[in-house]
């Protein structure tokens, strides 16, 4: 953001950003054609299996539009921020894959990361629960508090 006027003043400068954004255009619209074509025939095997007419009845009952947009904040008009010359994505952030090898995830995120694994977002909610109850029940069964009360 800082060095934009750099890249206007230089004609070099400003070809070569011109033709990064050009392959990254090329790039992206290639890697959304790929993902569009993948949707429609899953859709599409998903039809023929329910057959359409039960499909449409299925989203009908069952698809919640203002939820959606709850959820993908699809209502917000900037989907991008920049922070610290990074731009952050504000916008279907529940698509993007977490980073944090902690577990840590944006709300509403099917898998979560934990040990270089991608693991369902349920099934790891599950496993802590349980590790905290088994850690709290060891606590009780062998009194750790009254130990550190004695030091």
């Amino acid at each position: 953001m800082k060095r934009l006027p750099e890249i206007l003043e230089k004609e070099e400068i400003a070809e070569k950003a011109s033709a990064y954004l050009t392959h990254l255009s090329l790039h992206f619209y290639a890697q959304y054609d790929t993902l569009s074509l993948r949707k429609s025939i899953l859709m599409n095997k998903i039809a023929d299996s329910l057959g359409q007419s039960n499909l449409l009845e299925l989203r009908k009952n069952f698809h919640n539009q203002s939820l959606e947009e709850t959820v993908t904040n699809a209502n917000n008009d900037q989907t991008y921020n920049i922070v610290d010359n990074e731009i952050i994505r504000s916008a279907g952030i529940i698509y993007t894959d977490p980073r944090s090898e902690w577990g840590r995830a944006s709300l509403f995120c099917p898998v979560k990361l934990f040990n270089a694994r991608l693991t369902e977002t349920l099934w790891f909610n599950i496993s802590m629960i349980w590790l905290l109850i088994s850690f709290c029940y060891i606590w009780v069964l062998f009194d750790f508090t009254a130990f550190l009360r004695r030091k």
